[in-house]
Order: structure tokens, then C-alpha cells, then sequence
């Protein structure tokens, strides 16, 4: 094998698009959290300025709970602070209706919000108090998911929206906890069912794609695959990272067509690359020992091998461009087997192939941004 490094530059690179919407992964931790309750009951404030009634007031709950979701970014401590007002008020309006003892529900909408701002919270506070919100969040959503299949007018959130916020977060405390099989069995059927539910509409032969839309299925989709595979890619454990490619590809099997759409063969290809990712890790561990390893390296070309075909059959797709994350996996396979490579002419070959990628990722992405460092690097130096 070539002496050159091996880049990892996709682990960083696949997150995209969610840091602002309810469906994101996590944000960056903030320094520090804030907990005034003063102005916390202050932040509350601004839902009793109407009406009484139940309606108005899951609107106006789901305006103040929209401003942290759009705070995120720009303001935490301001984020935090309105998502700890938002269930203070859900909080509030449950334990009215208890002590009211009347018949009627609270809409599925009240407990979705309940339990996605306790979610959103966790993601902002310190990590020692990051399961305790997770398991509140956990609660609130199965409340939503019970209440699901009632009429609720506009106040009833669709099941797969409820299934795919559940999930998450049960995948957030699998990964807060360490080692949880049991969470995270449970989160990838949630999960398994939102992705069903999500392909029974995009399956319909009458289904078209709204631009419009807030919350486009396949788009959806394609965010619950990558968050899986991402949880894979960040795992040490070969049997984990097995049962999550595994699912992976068994939710692709749902689309219902002949051929896979380029963002679908993205994932199958992706998780042929989280595969060799692992024993290329191992064999970079094994770098200096003198043992025979040709038969872990023969699993990573193995799977490098199969990454490409699926890779190169969306370069077939008559999409006349490519999403970059594509260009980028195909240039990474490639830089990889070029490292298997002894004829130091093939081996360039294979380096040259990586770079055309890489630059075509570049030239069709509106992120500046959007190889990684380490790939970044080996660009400019391969130019020189």
C-alpha cells in the first residue's frame, strides 16, 4: 500500500441543511445555559394576549416554539430561554386540563411541541443533563403518537412527523448513554415506520414534490438516512455499524420504482463506505505491526469495489448534474483504492479520477465549503 495518507473527509461533510429546522441532528453546545425563570414566565407571557380558547392558544405556542427553532443559530441563550418557555407554558396547559377534569383531549400538536422543544433543549444543554431532557422528550412524544389518530383539524401532527421526532430522539440518548441497544432498537423501528408512511406518499403515482412545502416526505427521507448513517459512522462497534447499514438499505428496498433515484444510491453507496471506513480504521491501527493483513484489506477493496458500481450507476441517472455529496463518496472510494494501488502509475490514475471529483463537488455546490479540510488539502496539493 502507498505510503500517502488517507484522507477521512465525508464523516463531516454528509450533515447538511438541518441546523435551523426541527428535524437537526443537534446544534453546537453553548457555553453556558441559560436558567432565568424569571424571564422564562416573562417569555410565556406572550401566549395569553388573546383569547382563552385551546386553538389560540396552541397557535401562538407554536410561534413562540418556531422563534427558538429560528434562534438556534444566531442566539442560543436567546433559543434556550424560549424553548424553556415553551414548555413551561405546555406544562401549564396540561395541568389545567387535569385539574379541570373535563372529557375533552388536548391536541397532538400540544405534546409534539411538548416534546420537541425538551428534545431541542437537550441538544443545548450540558451533556450531564442531555439524557434527563431526552427521556422527558421521549414522554411527551408517545403522548403526541397516542393522541395521533384523532381528529384534531389543524392542531393533529401526522404520525411520520411524531415517528421520525421520536426516533431521533431515542437515537440521541442511545448515543448519550453509550451503550443502549434497547433505544436503539426502539428508534429505528420509529424511525422504519416514518419512512413507510413517508413512501406511501411519495410512492403514489399522483405524488409531486411541492417546493413549497415545509416538510417535503422525500426530502424527510433523505434527512433520516443520513442521520442513521451518520450514527454509524461515529460508532466503534463493527455489530452496530452492521444492524445500521443493514436498516438502511432495507428502507431503500420500500421505494417503489425500478431503478433508485441518485439520492437513494447515494445511501446504498454510503453504507458500502461506512463499511470500509471501519476496517480502513483498523488496518491504519495496524500500520506499524508486521502481521498479514490481506484478508481486511481484501474486505475494504471489497467494499470500496461495490461503493463505486452503485456510485457510477447514478452517473448513468439522465440527471444531467449530480448532487455533490456523490461527486464527493465517488472521489473518496476512488482516493482509497488508489491506496491499494503498487503500480505507482495506476495509483496516480486513481489520485487524478479523485480530484476531477472533488472539483465537480465543488463547482456544483453552493457551499464554498463543502469538502472537508482534510480532502481540501489533498487537492491543492495534488495541483501542485
Amino acid at each position: 500500500m502507498s505510503g500517502r495518507k488517507r484522507p477521512m473527509g465525508l464523516k463531516g461533510s454528509s450533515a447538511k441543511k438541518q441546523k435551523n429546522e426541527e428535524e437537526s441532528h443537534g446544534v453546537e453546545k453553548p457555553k453556558e445555559v441559560v436558567d432565568d425563570h424569571t424571564d422564562e414566565k416573562t417569555a410565556t407571557v406572550l401566549l395569553k394576549n388573546q383569547s382563552e380558547g385551546i386553538s389560540d392558544e396552541i397557535a401562538e405556542l407554536e410561534e413562540v416554539y418556531n422563534n427558538a427553532l429560528q434562534s438556534i443559530d444566531s442566539d442560543q441563550q436567546q433559543a434556550t430561554l424560549l424553548f424553556q418557555g415553551t414548555i413551561h407554558e405546555c406544562d401549564y396547559i396540561v395541568k389545567s386540563k387535569d385539574n379541570s377534569k373535563t372529557l375533552h383531549t388536548l391536541p397532538n400538536k400540544l405534546y409534539f411541541i411538548y416534546g420537541s422543544s425538551l428534545f431541542n433543549l437537550s441538544q443545548l444543554a450540558e451533556p450531564s443533563d442531555s439524557a434527563d431532557y431526552l427521556k422527558l422528550a421521549i414522554e411527551r412524544l408517545d403522548q403526541a403518537l397516542g393522541d395521533s389518530s384523532s381528529e384534531q383539524n389543524l392542531h393533529n401532527v401526522p404520525q411520520w412527523k411524531i415517528l421520525s421526532s421520536l426516533g431521533k430522539a431515542k437515537l440521541s440518548l442511545a448515543k448519550s448513554l453509550g451503550e443502549s441497544k434497547d433505544y436503539l432498537d426502539s428508534a429505528l423501528e420509529n424511525l422504519s415506520s416514518a419512512i413507510s408512511e413517508l413512501f406511501k406518499i411519495t410512492n403514489s403515482p399522483d405524488y409531486h414534490e411541492d417546493p413549497n412545502s415545509q416538510d417535503p416526505p422525500f426530502e424527510h427521507i433523505i434527512l433520516l438516512l443520513d442521520m442513521v448513517l451518520s450514527f454509524a459512522q461515529g460508532s466503534a462497534d463493527i455489530d452496530q455499524i452492521s444492524l445500521l447499514t443493514d436498516w438502511t438499505k432495507s428502507q431503500l428496498k420500500k421505494y417503489n420504482g425500478s431503478d433508485l433515484p441518485q439520492e437513494l444510491l447515494y445511501f446504498d453507496a454510503k453504507c458500502q463506505w461506512v463499511l470500509s471506513s471501519y476496517y480502513l480504521d483498523i488496518l491504519d491501527q495496524e500500520e506499524d505491526n508486521e502481521r498479514d493483513n490481506s484478508d481486511l484489506e481484501n474486505k475494504v477493496i471489497s467494499f470500496l469495489s461495490s461503493a463505486e458500481k452503485t456510485l457510477t450507476d447514478a452517473k448513468t441517472k439522465p440527471e444531467s448534474i449530480l448532487l455533490p455529496e456523490i461527486y464527493i463518496l465517488l472521489g473518496e472510494v476512488l482516493l482509497n483504492k488508489g491506496n491499494f494501488q503498487d503500480d505507482e502509475d495506476i495509483q496516480s490514475e486513481y489520485y487524478t479520477q479523485s480530484v476531477k471529483y472533488f472539483k465537480l463537488a465543488q463547482k456544483t455546490s453552493e457551499n464554498p465549503e463543502i469538502l472537508s479540510e482534510h480532502l481540501q488539502e489533498f487537492v491543492s496539493e495534488w495541483d501542485q
